[in-house]
């Protein structure tokens, strides 16, 4: 699941900004390059646990499952690579679903909220990274995520493409070549709509699967 996914998902657990803050966290440590920083707050940590549950759940539900391989064939039969194929159809469908979930008004909003709480005069006390460096492209992200504000679930088949170009850029057995751009592109404009549909059945496959986790799991952060 993809940070904005992360963020809507942890709304069920929570109303804290912090929480769902935490639950973005490791994604960003990821985007920047750098190890999770130490959390000292208690509210971003619990986030923090959220995510880790979320993706262990989520990336095992069946209709997400279904809705990659089929993600992965198509683009395969189409002329890309099995890695290129492979990569669009697992990250490219966490973006869809994010278009989907930013039909949401309030939970694009809880979402801006959550970014919000890492301003400059906030976060350095919650968190600590290992090196300075790692803290200003910390804070670069975030200033770059507020300028976009909701463009993370901007639906355009050609902005979609764009992401997971810059995405997979860095990974040479993932990376796409110039003609998949438009490959992909097609892609996203007709899945958009099949991914839109799917998301009754995924949010209610991951909220069963996050009680389960809840239920053999003390201490766990409970689904409300």
């Amino acid at each position: 699941m993809n940070f904005f996914g992360h963020a809507v998902i942890a709304r069920w657990h929570s109303a804290s900004p912090k929480l769902h803050f935490g639950a973005m966290l490791p994604d960003f440590a990821s985007m920047i390059g750098a190890a999770p920083p130490h959390v000292h707050s208690v509210e971003v940590a619990r986030g923090v646990r959220v995510h880790h549950s979320t993706d262990e759940v989520f990336h095992r539900t069946p209709t997400f499952r279904r809705l990659s391989r089929a993600a992965t064939r198509h683009l395969e039969r189409r002329g890309l690579r099995r890695g290129s194929s492979l990569a669009v159809g697992h990250v490219g469908t966490e973006l869809l679903v994010d278009c989907a979930l930013g039909q949401d008004h309030a939970a694009c909003d809880d979402y801006l909220a959550a970014v919000r709480v890492a301003a400059p005069d906030r976060w350095r006390d919650d968190l600590e990274w290992a090196a300075s460096d790692e803290q200003l492209r910390f804070q670069r992200l975030l200033e770059v995520l507020l300028e976009r504000g909701l463009g993370v679930t901007n639906a355009a088949p050609e902005r979609l493409a764009q992401r997971l170009d810059r995405v997979l850029a860095s990974r040479p057995r993932l990376a796409l070549q110039t003609s998949d751009i438009l490959v992909v592109e097609a892609w996203a404009r007709g899945a958009l709509g099949v991914v839109a549909g799917a998301i009754p059945a995924l949010l209610g496959e991951l909220r069963a699967g996050l009680e389960r986790v809840v239920r053999a799991t003390p201490g766990e952060e409970a689904v409300q």
